[in-house]
């Protein structure tokens, strides 16, 4: 999957959820930073994150500014009734000509991310990587426990980082961040809930 990279995340515990689903995600389509609004699923998906997290202490939302992300974080922030605030630097990655095109079988945003391949118009992944952690490094100065409303390259970017496993991330589906308790110790994760298709 590459080799690791380490942009600094301030050791702080905080949330993410990856957006729920759309349409393009339905049709396996790539979105890239292209702006898709979340279908009537996700619009559900992020009402059932809310109840998961209700009762983790959380202060106050960041998101992504694209509408499936914003959206998301603000169905969950009326329900906790908790404020949302955009951050552009978790904007989901530019795939430049990817964008709008079948995922096809995933080879080619695995190579992307293991840097073998340049995609026209596209971040390379560490560009990427490096953006998205000064977007959440941006949140973590809150001070308070937070959540995270992004994109599944988001949280690929993030386990990249701090040397954690990458999968395919569910929509909606809540994960705790706990850092290092001491010093040569990895950040932790907690999967909140499962959900199912």
């Amino acid at each position: 999957m590459g080799a690791n990279i380490d942009f600094g995340l301030i050791h702080q515990t905080f949330f993410f959820i990856r957006h729920g689903q759309t349409d393009w995600n339905r049709n396996k389509i790539a979105m890239g930073q292209a702006d898709v609004p979340l279908n009537e699923q996700g619009m559900a998906e992020a009402c059932l994150a809310a109840e998961q997290l209700a009762e983790c202490g959380i202060q106050k939302i960041f998101h992504s500014p694209l509408q499936r992300a914003a959206s998301t974080a603000n169905i969950i922030g009326e329900l906790l009734h908790l404020p949302c605030q955009p951050i552009d630097a978790l904007s989901q990655c530019n795939w430049g000509t990817m964008q709008g095109q079948p995922r096809g079988d995933e080879s080619w945003r695995m190579a992307w991310r293991r840097g073998e391949i340049h995609i026209n118009g596209a971040e390379s992944f560490n560009e990427f990587a490096h953006r998205v952690c000064s977007g959440v490094n941006e949140a973590l100065t809150h001070g308070k426990p937070i959540l995270i409303v992004a994109h599944g390259a988001t949280y690929a970017a993030i386990q990249r980082t701090i040397g954690l496993t990458d999968r395919e991330m569910q929509n909606c589906a809540p994960l705790q961040y706990h850092p290092p308790e001491q010093a040569g110790m990895q950040w932790r994760l907690t999967e909140l809930a499962v959900l199912t298709d």
